[in-house]
């Protein structure tokens, strides 16, 4: 697959990956996929209550931040 960036973006992911805060440019845009949709489940959760409970949240975030922590401690 061939994405094209805008020049901020493509040194902003340069910049994270030669700093070491992701393994590759791969890694990198799954991460920020993965945030953009927690984002979107916390924006829906805020927007309306009804649709995802304090649990399923918190069940988001966790999983969230034990992916990362485990992607961090492979690497």
């Amino acid at each position: 697959m061939n994405i094209n960036l805008s020049p901020e973006t493509e040194a902003w992911l340069k910049a994270q990956v030669q700093s070491g805060h992701f393994a590759s440019y791969e890694d990198a845009i799954d991460y920020t996929i993965k945030l953009t949709a927690l984002r979107e489940t916390l924006h829906a959760s805020i927007a309306d209550p009804r649709r995802y409970s304090v649990d399923e949240v918190r069940a988001n975030l966790k999983t969230h931040f034990s992916a990362r922590a485990n992607d961090q401690s492979a690497s």
